[in-house]
């Protein structure tokens, strides 16, 4: 066994797994979250800390693109499936550990990855030159906050 074969093996030991409920599908949710827990895994409290996305029940087509936003802000390796049915749950699981011992499908992860171009790196600022920008004569560097005194307000008649 490799060593990166080694790493993946005892990464797949304490999963953190983010769970999200389609519509009409608690029943899934609950039957995958105590599986999940079972396994000695752990819920996961947002996408960065997740290495698995189980997905219950059928997503909506409203559904489907919040789950695709959150599975491209999950971190790899990574691992994405979706549970219809509770009785599969054993399978699916067993197969999430193999999908993330599985080097080779994270080295193209992680390249089809880095072939997407992050979010605002394609903005088109046609001939604007910033270098010219001026400022007049602010200087920043002597302001004084130091008299500056909030500790007599009152803010309990603010409402919210």
């Amino acid at each position: 066994m490799g060593l990166s074969r080694l790493i993946a093996t005892l990464g797949t030991s304490r999963l953190h797994v983010l769970l999200v409920e389609a519509t009409g599908a608690f029943a899934a949710r609950v039957a995958t979250e105590r599986a999940v827990l079972a396994r000695g895994w752990v819920l996961a409290l947002s996408p960065a800390d997740a290495d698995v996305l189980l997905v219950c029940g059928e997503p909506s087509d409203v559904e489907a693109a919040a789950v695709s936003a959150v599975w491209d802000s999950m971190p790899g390796p990574r691992v994405r499936e979706v549970i219809s049915d509770p009785t599969a749950l054993p399978t699916v699981l067993d197969s999430v550990v193999e999908q993330l011992s599985d080097t080779d499908r994270h080295r193209r992860d992680a390249r089809q990855r880095s072939a997407i171009p992050a979010a605002g790196s394609a903005m088109d600022h046609g001939d604007m030159d910033h270098g010219d920008m001026d400022h007049g004569d602010m200087d920043h560097g002597d302001m004084d906050h130091g008299d500056m005194d909030h500790g007599d307000m009152d803010h309990g008649d603010m409402d919210h």
